[in-house]
């Protein structure tokens, strides 16, 4: 099943089409940013707003590089801050996509507080 475009932006990266969007969190009151893959093997959370120095990304897809466990449960890890003034852009999507899926980077784990897990 493909995912749904309706009310939701598409981004290019790479030759692989991504849908994002920015919804309400039925569970809190922040808005959280969607990514999601066309084949939905790369789906990621991004609450808005967030302390810059708790930041952290949910990975909900099998698809996530440095992370052989991704999809088996929800697993957050300290990524930088997205928006600028509390606003999400087509240029924000594709850094963090990029960030998620290119670039050498460090995964810390973190809880849902964005302390640093225990494992």
């Amino acid at each position: 099943m493909a995912v749904s475009t309706k009310n939701r932006r598409k981004i290019v990266i790479n030759n692989r089409k991504f849908i994002w969007y920015v919804k309400d969190d039925p569970d809190s009151s922040d808005f959280v940013l969607h990514v999601i893959s066309e084949n939905k093997n790369f789906i990621v959370n991004y609450h808005l707003q967030q302390p810059k120095s708790t930041c952290y990304l949910i990975i909900l897809g099998k698809e996530f590089p440095g992370l052989p466990d991704a999809g088996n449960k929800w697993i957050r890890v300290l990524c930088p801050q997205w928006e600028i003034d509390s606003i999400i852009t087509p240029s924000s999507v594709r850094q963090l996509i990029e960030w998620c899926l290119f670039s050498e980077r460090e995964l810390i784990r973190v809880n849902w507080l964005g302390q640093q897990a225990t494992t």
